[in-house]
């Protein structure tokens, strides 16, 4: 049902002021408090009081409405009286932001001596204001100072930023009760989770990355070690192939400002979002499918023995590689822009299950086989990829690899190490390394007889060195723990040494819950708000630089735009000049019998006599007649004037219009055949029989009447004629 239209209800995104909604509440409104029963108060006295409350309640009785089945009920809200009890508050609304006993409403007037409750008398508030002027903490705050300088150098130019949530203070309060005694208050609760972020912000600029494609350095004992690890066992996921860590399905390590490649914090594997499906990448920590749901657990993929890449889940719950997705027909992806779940398993035929793996030499999962006709080599994908076989997307998208679009000559291929294609490295090498990785992955089982002792120290080993959560964030180190100890011995908290730990992994709890997220944002350095004059001024160069080489870049593109188009030309007057040579008689028949004739008098006159609407229709087609030569052109003109003379619908005037047309037509073809065009082209041109784009313009026409002549530019003079030019050259001395 709609609104109507004098509804002046508030709408949505719209601030209304509270007194519009609740005329009865103002600022001079007594507001009844809600304590707990616990006073020891006189049995009578509670007794009634409990029966005025009842008989308020009574006259006035709050209603909750209800919707049930389609009828509207109104019932009765039910407070328990045997838990809480109802007191009107003695200080209004508008005297608690005065100071110094100055009451502005009438209520506060009548009210000689104000009686705080017992908490807000309590000199060690209960949470900071700004009502609360020269606290402790005030007093104080020079000392803290100086305090967190001496307990480290990372907490110089302190301050608190931490903000408490309802969470945090139902962990104080059990801090309070278990350790504290309720001596540590909201605001220093905050100091201490302010210090651990500021310090651990610091720590974590000293500690290197941990993936090998980030910029460490070539003795870096992380990259070392999966230097050496590939050299033995080669690779499927990327890992250790170069510097630059590759793509765990696609195998390529470019990237561009949509498709750009993450790093699982979990397991270090890359991928690009389209081929893993990031659609968006979240602030903080980013964890692949398989860290994210099962961290501590073992995955197998269903199709290849390999433990290692990019894994997604299919729709029946089961773990896939991306890549073995991708390769095996059968398969597809339900949302290719999440890249999950993975369907068609019902449809993979029976006999590929049943396919050994010349690779591996195991039977299990579902293999491909070679490209290669009347080749039956069958291997698993990520052992195709480890070995380093020839497989190729064919030019296809992931997209269209994704859903099965397919299109000739845009296939997947994928072929053994006997028919790679050539060029293509030897494979036999990749091969050995991968069936000595799952040799040795096969025997490094655990052994029989293991001492519960070993079992324990093994066990207390592993925590003892353990130094992230499950889901790979940070767990506070030791010493984390004994400077916020520090930090309680200076706010005179009883307890501290326990109260730092619990702190320190309620800590790393947090940051866990909001996946790595810093519990404090800390503004970056390089801000433009944080830098200096001279900062600015390198940074304004710097782009002006970079707005030059826009410019200059520009101008490029402007040229290159305008040399394409003059290309253009020049390939259109180049068909048009061959046309024209190739084809001369068409254009000359084209240009002096026929556009000529369309556009005279004659011709329009004749169109007016017409009458028939498919007579003139068929008149009409000669102003887009394109002939080819004369004889095909007078041979469809002088049918058509034929027909209109036989025509038994032919008038007078008609008839006198055909006469002079036709009289028209014979003196433009008497003329046209008076000239020998292609004489006229020779010319003026020198004509290439071989290449016709090759002819040239002649300069002048004596060339011409000398080719015509068969004579040549200098000839030598005979004897006569040189004795009768020595005769005249005397003659005129």
């Amino acid at each position: 049902m709609s609104r109507s239209q004098h509804d002046d209800c508030p709408k949505l995104r719209e601030e209304t002021d509270f007194e519009e909604l609740y005329p009865e509440l103002t600022k001079n409104t007594l507001i009844p408090l809600i304590l707990p029963n616990t006073s020891s108060e006189d049995v009578n006295t509670r007794d009634k009081h409990n029966l005025i409350e009842n008989n308020d309640i009574r006259h006035k009785c709050h209603t909750k409405q209800l919707i049930v089945n389609g009828t509207v009920r109104l019932e009765p809200i039910n407070i328990p009286s045997g838990n809480y009890k109802f007191k009107k508050c003695k200080i209004s609304i508008a005297q608690l932001n005065q100071r110094d006993n100055l009451p502005t409403s009438k209520v506060a007037k009548k009210s000689k001596k104000v009686i705080l409750p017992t908490k807000l008398q309590n000199k060690r508030t209960s949470y900071l204001t700004k009502f609360h002027v020269g606290t402790s903490l005030e007093k104080n705050d020079h000392k803290l100072t100086n305090v967190l300088y001496q307990i480290s150098s990372a907490l110089h130019n302190f301050k608190t930023e931490y903000d408490m949530d309802e969470q945090d203070d139902l962990y104080l309060d059990f801090l309070n009760s278990e350790y504290c005694h309720g001596q540590m208050q909201h605001h220093e609760f905050e100091i201490v989770m302010s210090v651990l972020e500021a310090e651990w912000h610091h720590l974590e600029k000293q500690i290197p990355p941990r993936s090998i494609n980030s910029n460490v350095s070539e003795t870096d004992h992380q990259s070392h070690t999966a230097r050496v690890h590939f050299e033995l066992y080669g690779s499927d996921d990327g890992t250790g192939v170069s510097f630059d860590q590759k793509c765990a399905v696609c195998g390529d390590a470019d990237s561009d400002s949509s498709n750009v490649i993450v790093f699982c914090d979990g397991c270090d594997v890359a991928v690009h979002q389209e081929c893993y499906g990031v659609v968006f990448i979240p602030e903080g920590q980013w964890l692949c499918r398989r860290c994210l749901v099962s961290k501590n657990r073992k995955v197998n993929c269903l199709f290849c023995p390999s433990h290692t890449g990019a894994f997604k889940q299919s729709d029946t719950g089961s773990w896939s590689h991306v890549v073995c997705g991708l390769w095996i027909p059968e398969l597809f992806f339900a949302n290719v822009h999440y890249m999950e779940p993975i369907e068609g398993i019902n449809h993979i035929n029976k006999s590929r299950w049943k396919l050994l793996c010349y690779i591996c030499k195991q039977k299990m999962g579902a293999c491909i086989q070679c490209t290669q006709r009347n080749c039956f080599s069958a291997f698993h994908v990520t052992c195709a990829k480890r070995a380093g076989l020839y497989m190729d997307f064919g030019g296809s998208s992931i997209v269209e690899v994704a859903t099965n679009q397919l299109y000739a000559p845009h296939m997947l291929r994928s072929f053994c190490d006997k028919h790679s294609p050539p060029g293509w490295p030897d494979c036999s090498e990749g091969i050995f390394k991968t069936r000595r990785y799952f040799s040795d992955t096969n025997d490094a089982v655990m052994p029989s007889k293991v001492t519960n002792a070993a079992l324990q120290s093994a066990t207390t080993a592993t925590t003892k060195n353990k130094w992230k959560t499950n889901r790979g964030t940070p767990i506070a180190p030791n010493i984390f723990a004994e400077k916020v100890k520090q930090i309680l011995v200076f706010f005179q908290i009883p307890g501290s040494t326990p109260a730092a730990y619990h702190i320190c992994k309620y800590w790393s709890m947090k940051r866990e819950l909001k996946r790595g997220a810093p519990l404090v944002r800390k503004f970056d350095p390089s801000s433009y708000n944080m830098l200096d004059v001279e900062q600015l001024k390198e940074r304004i160069q710097v782009t002006d630089i970079l707005l030059s080489d826009l410019s200059k870049l520009q101008n490029l593109c402007d040229l290159v735009k305008r040399r394409t188009i003059a290309h253009n030309n020049k390939r259109f007057v180049e068909r048009s000049i061959r046309d024209k040579i190739e084809h001369f008689e068409s254009y000359m028949v084209q240009s002096v019998i026929l556009d000529k004739f369309v556009n005279s008098d004659h011709f329009k006159a004749l169109q007016r006599a017409i009458s028939n609407e498919q007579t003139l229709s068929n008149l009409l087609k000669f102003k887009s007649y394109r002939c080819k030569n004369l004889s095909i052109l007078t041979k469809d003109l002088y049918h058509f004037l034929d027909s209109l003379e036989t025509s038994s619908k032919s008038t007078r005037v008609l008839s006198t219009n055909l006469q002079k047309t036709r009289s028209y037509l014979n003196d433009l073809i008497k003329n046209y055949r008076q000239f020998n065009f292609k004489e006229l082209l020779r010319r003026d041109f020198y004509i290439n029989n071989k290449d016709v784009l090759k002819s040239k313009e002649r300069n002048w026409r004596a060339t011409y009447y000398q080719e015509l002549e068969n004579l040549s530019d200098v000839e030598e003079l005979s004897e006569d004629n040189k004795r009768t030019l020595q005769t005249q050259f005397l003659d005129k001395e």
